[in-house]
């Protein structure tokens, strides 16, 4: 969320503190294909999370598309989970990235 301030806009964001029920059901029910990470933050609440509510096994075999090395290692205290990451960290690789595994799986 964001407020006015006399300089503009300000921002205060919070962590995650729990998934949504209904993302824990697709998760644990393999109706997601892939999570798309983009900040080291966001990788350590995510983690934090799978953990939480008992995902990490549901989640193995996921592809991780992690926008850099650094939102990467935020994943390991996962284990072993599929990453794949951007050459650069930049959002087109990322999503570039997203269509080639797309695109093997059809295969």
């Amino acid at each position: 969320m964001g407020s006015a301030s006399s300089s503009g806009w300000s921002t205060v964001s919070q962590a995650a503190t729990s998934f949504a029920e209904e993302v824990v059901e697709q998760l644990a029910s393999g109706e997601i294909d892939g999570i798309i990470l983009l900040s080291p933050r966001t990788a350590a609440v995510y983690a934090k999370l799978v953990r939480a509510h008992g995902l990490a096994g549901f989640v193995r075999g996921l592809p991780h598309f992690c926008l850099s090395a650094a939102v990467a290692r935020r994943l390991q205290p996962l284990g072993s989970i599929v990453v794949v990451t951007a050459d650069e960290p930049r959002l087109e690789e990322v999503l570039a990235l997203i269509d080639e595994t797309a695109a093997q799986s059809r295969d």
